[in-house]
């Protein structure tokens, strides 16, 4: 009975470790026209900052 215990919690911690190791697919990152009205980087220099 030790040994079936002993098993299916090895069996369990390796699924989950499978799982978790698995790929997402990744989102593209969202740009100016999915996001309208929202402020853009600008480079400025120094001067115009101040």
């Amino acid at each position: 009975m030790r040994q079936i215990l002993l098993f299916a919690a090895l069996a369990a911690v390796l699924a989950l470790l499978l799982v978790s190791c698995g790929g997402t697919k990744d989102k593209p990152l969202p740009t100016e026209e999915d996001a309208p009205g929202k402020a853009a980087y600008h480079k400025i220099s120094a001067e115009e900052a101040y």
